[in-house]
């Protein structure tokens, strides 16, 4: 029987209809990227890219790498400062846009990738977030990954991006102003109180041990749609300690090892939700990594009235997600 789900952050609906598609298992894969002769992201072609901001040690002479984006959203030469009419505002395009190499090995992917590989991504990102905070004309930090041919990526080679930006996006506004909302109705931290919830009931419960917590929430966007949250409350990512992250990197090797069996080359986009940069610590907020398989295209329904239809229930979801966590085969 298809239902009407609130988020308890956003209060958006979705409608879940299981009847309108077949069993998980059913998905197709995407269709793979065009070969490609020469990649710029393989070691080696170091001088194909812009110089190298941050690397981490590695068998090819590095593991992670760092440099600004060939072909940049915003830049940080620009200059800062909103000028607006009645009608229109105008800033010039200051930011950063930055790209990560985040494997040599060209054929790697996350569900590959070791929790040491995972979390020398994580701890890579977090140097460079901090780094970029020390800009007092920067507000916010987006750190993002794009995986698969339908996910809009342009390169299969492992890699992520951030684009730090002057102002804070309106949907980490919206997600921040939920979370207050919650707090001051309960007391109690909203993604917290989420994880606490899905690993008591277990429904929805892909995941969990003393230092993370993956969840398919309640009201997803997407089928299959996954939360990586760590235990420690704590709300921008550039504060977390190494135990934390090295936590976050355990619980996303699993995950990805279970989607891998799941969901065989799905494309998938991956972001970490944080505060803005140099906010003050907050009882409401929590930092954490979403992720959202590319399983189907929106359609008129859901761009007319911002609802979309989900057809796996997060409970399946889950489900069929803990049964294909590495080890338990």
């Amino acid at each position: 029987m298809p239902e009407l789900r609130r988020d308890p952050v956003t209060e958006r609906w979705v409608i879940i209809s299981e009847e309108r598609r077949g069993r998980p298992s059913e998905y197709r894969p995407a269709e793979e990227f065009a070969p490609l002769a020469h990649c710029p992201f393989c070691p080696g072609h170091e001088a194909q890219t812009p110089p190298t901001l941050l690397s981490t040690p590695g068998p090819a002479g590095w593991q992670t790498r760092v440099f600004a984006n060939r072909f940049p959203a915003l830049r940080v030469e620009a200059r800062s400062g909103i000028t607006s009419t009645e009608l229109y505002g105008h800033s010039d395009g200051l930011g950063a846009h930055e790209v990560m190499v985040e494997s040599p090995l060209h054929s790697d992917d996350y569900a590959s990738m070791d929790a040491a590989a995972l979390l020398a991504v994580l701890t890579g990102w977090q140097s460079r977030v901090r780094d970029l905070s020390r800009d007092e004309r920067l507000a916010h930090a987006t750190i993002f990954k794009n995986a698969g041919a339908q996910s809009g990526a342009t390169l299969s080679h492992p890699h992520s991006q951030l684009i730090a930006t002057p102002i804070v996006p309106p949907a980490v506004l919206d997600r921040m102003e939920g979370a207050a909302r919650f707090w001051r109705r309960t007391g109690h931290c909203v993604y917290c109180a989420m994880a606490l919830e899905a690993e008591s009931s277990g429904a929805r419960l892909v995941w969990s041990d003393a230092q993370a917590v993956v969840f398919c929430p309640y009201a997803p966007r997407v089928g299959f749609e996954c939360i990586v949250s760590p235990r420690q409350h704590e709300s921008q990512f550039e504060q977390a300690s190494e135990a934390v992250l090295a936590g976050v990197a355990g619980a996303m090797s699993r995950l990805f090892g279970a989607l891998r069996e799941a969901l065989p080359r799905v494309s998938y986009h991956l972001s970490i939700q944080t505060a803005p940069l140099r906010s003050a610590p907050s009882a409401s907020d929590h930092w954490y990594l979403e992720v959202l398989p590319v399983l189907s295209r929106h359609a008129a329904f859901e761009m007319a009235s911002g609802m979309n239809i989900v057809s796996t229930a997060p409970e399946t979801a889950a489900a069929y997600l803990r049964e294909r966590l590495p080890g338990t085969q």
